[in-house]
């Protein structure tokens, strides 16, 4: 049986496999889990290694006893390569390294940084080169013992030795509840169905920002009552199939046959057992949505630009979950490089046309040539539309706080549920569609957004959303025993604005809430007012126009 821990052998079994990932960079299985990137060359090298005492830079371990191995066997994984599994004998008190028990990193050493490649990790690497930071090194991909950890993905943190509020991580544990496609479906419907009093109270609802979406999966033998739903939808207008857990624009498809599409969902569902087995079927244009998606009735009237579709990519930040604090910033849009028309659905290059994503616009064969037209600074934006769509200040004001209003619902619907780790934060790329009559439509939200400079307005707006960031984090976490200290008040922040504020009690719903009461009031207060002869054609002139406004709204 593999050794079960506890406080002392968690410790005893962390000191085996840091030795391990920092001496070798090896290859080790903890307790079934995969934590290094290669395999041991050999077993009795592995054993001898595991046994040595640990000398680090910037310290030396004390002479102890290392735990005795109890064995090591050579397993085959899902992907087929070999790993090896390690069993610890439990050992005695007195044989755990002292340092171990206090914190994640020795007092006195310099700060420490782990950042993992790609996605422009430069840009990382700089802000913290320019604070004096060691950066560690790549191969220390497992190695627990950092001040920070900045990497792609969530499995990319060892949480099982991750020291809450001693270390800072650049991922909350389970943001896929509202960073993956079928999660955000799933968290925003349970807020609304089991928290009905909280969610009706925000003034908003789902159905305002989210267009129709089923989520379907094919592996199970029986139908949801969301996939008996959508088979019951009418057989009309567009719809776009997007896999549940891939971002870039990775396997997305339009469908403009939805009855089609419903044909060959239910043949795969009928071939349920098969899919589960992992046996191959009759390939088919539908089989790419792979084994779990969602289909998503397609905005066919979107806002455009230059005759082009658009989104905006703003980011969210959750600086800290306990108090919550969430920030804003509008970001930058991104245009298609193809003209308009849904007529082209079927056609090779629907994607240029339909898909905004950067990583599928960069494909065009004349983007290089034209890439600066299709990143548009939320200026020109508004310059734009106030030119060609007549649109006020005042309109695009109320664009702003719908924007914010609707981002703000979301964090709220996940907040009861998001991992309250002292220490972790997320920086979320959300994707925002304008239909034609400026309706916000939130399309996802992406916890590994893309740091790309590949344009001049990704250069000025991409270097401030992150470095502001990353100093109101560490501002925040200097503050370990007492994080709501850190974030009352307002921040030194060049480009973030507040949506939650726990520690200030603030909400930018309820703000936004609060003013609509107020201003009611005051017209209220208006009307008892009294008023002078003269003054009274002029007011009964003022309550006739606005009642006739109303009807015409109504």
């Amino acid at each position: 049986m593999l050794l079960q821990i506890n406080n002392q052998q968690k410790l005893q079994q962390q000191q085996a496999y840091d030795y391990a990932a920092l001496q070798s960079n090896k290859r080790v299985i903890k307790n079934g889990q995969n934590i290094s990137s290669q395999i041991y060359a050999q077993k009795k090298d592995a054993q001898k290694r595991a046994l040595t005492p640990v000398k680090t830079s910037g310290q030396k371990f004390k002479q102890y006893t290392s735990p005795q191995i109890k064995s090591i066997k050579t397993m085959t994984n899902v992907y087929g390569g070999n790993q090896l599994q390690i069993q610890i004998k439990p050992q005695n008190k007195t044989q755990l390294p002292p340092i171990m028990t206090q914190s994640a990193v020795p007092q006195g050493q310099k700060k420490s940084v782990f950042i993992g490649k790609g996605n422009n990790d430069q840009l990382i690497r700089e802000f913290f080169e320019k604070k004096g930071w060691n950066v560690l090194d790549s191969s220390l991909k497992f190695w627990t013992k950092f001040n920070f950890k900045w990497v792609q993905t969530i499995n990319e943190i060892d949480w099982q030795f991750f020291h809450d509020g001693q270390q800072i991580v650049n991922h909350i544990q389970n943001i896929s509840i509202i960073a993956t496609k079928s999660g955000l479906v799933q968290t925003i419907k349970d807020f609304e169905s089991k928290d009905k009093f909280l969610a009706s109270s925000y003034g908003i609802h789902s159905s305002q920002f989210m267009p129709e979406t089923f989520r379907l999966d094919v592996t199970r033998d029986d139908y949801s009552i969301e996939e008996q739903n959508f088979l019951n939808q009418k057989n009309t207008g567009l719809w776009i199939n997007k896999p549940t857990n891939f971002n870039c624009g990775k396997g997305i498809q339009m469908v403009s046959d939805i009855k089609k599409f419903k044909d060959e969902f239910t043949r795969l569902k009928s071939q349920s057992y098969s899919l589960r087995q992992g046996k191959s079927i009759a390939s088919t244009k539908f089989q790419v949505f792979h084994k779990k998606c969602i289909i998503q009735r397609y905005i066919e009237s979107p806002l455009l630009l230059d005759k082009k579709k658009f989104d905006m990519r703003v980011y969210v930040f959750i600086a800290c979950t306990d108090p919550l604090l969430v920030l804003y910033n509008p970001g930058y849009l991104r245009l298609s490089m193809n003209d308009y028309n849904k007529e082209n659905v079927d056609d090779n290059n629907e994607k240029f046309t339909h898909l905004t994503n950067a990583a599928i616009q960069k494909k065009h064969p004349n983007f290089q040539k034209n890439k600066e037209n299709t990143i548009w600074s939320v200026e020109r934006f508004e310059k734009y539309v106030m030119q060609n769509y007549n649109v006020s200040l005042k309109q695009l004001d109320e664009l702003k706080k719908k924007i914010k209003s609707v981002l703000t619902y979301v964090i709220r619907s996940a907040e009861k549920k998001l991992d309250k780790k002292q220490g972790c934060f997320e920086l979320l790329g959300c994707d925002i569609l304008l239909g034609s009559d400026f309706t916000p439509y939130l399309i996802e939200m992406n916890h590994n957004p893309a740091l790309h400079l590949d344009t001049v307005v990704q250069s000025q707006v991409i270097p401030q959303v992150v470095n502001d960031a990353l100093e109101i984090v560490m501002q925040i976490h200097e503050k370990q025993e007492k994080p709501e200290l850190a974030i009352k008040g307002e921040f030194n922040t060049r480009c973030f604005q507040t949506l939650i504020n726990e520690a200030n009690n603030f909400c930018f719903l309820r703000s936004q809430k609060q003013n609509l009461q107020q201003v009611g009031s005051q017209e209220i207060k208006k009307d008892l007012t009294p008023v002078s002869t003269k003054d009274k054609s002029l007011s009964t002139f003022q309550t006739l126009q606005s009642q006739q406004s109303m009807k015409e709204h109504s």
